[in-house]
């Protein structure tokens, strides 16, 4: 799903960013290893057939309780702006204007490294 969360705008831009010093190359080398290095520990690079989790049936992954401990995660992942002790230049009498092109897109902050909740169900 690249396209819909614009992953493809790194390809596009972000080769001539390092060429010209705005990014250097060790920092995508870092954050490169990071990234490959979640997804072997979370082992989206075996195979199916060693996954447990790959066949846990709908049924039991959107459970009343399994819901109920989402919404409850989700909730204690809220950030909230505070700007403690002035650290963010704002000004408090100001406004702060979200703009772009995901402001309104939910699915932009899950990222584009999402498979299937469950094998062939598409409810939600």
């Amino acid at each position: 799903n690249g396209g819909k969360n614009n992953s493809g705008i790194y390809i596009k831009y972000l080769p001539t960013a390092v060429r010209l010093g705005f990014v250097r190359e060790s920092d995508v080398d870092r954050a490169l290893a990071h990234a490959l290095a979640i997804r072997f520990r979370l082992g989206l690079f075996d195979p199916i057939a060693d996954q447990p989790f790959w066949n846990i049936p709908p049924e039991v992954v959107h459970s009343p309780p399994h819901v109920q401990l989402s919404k409850e995660a989700t909730a204690q992942g809220f950030v909230l702006l505070k700007n403690d002790n002035s650290v963010l230049p704002l000004n408090p009498s100001s406004k702060l204007a979200l703009i772009g092109p995901h402001v309104h897109d939910r699915s932009v902050m899950l990222g584009n490294y999402l498979g299937e909740v469950c094998r062939n169900d598409r409810s939600n």
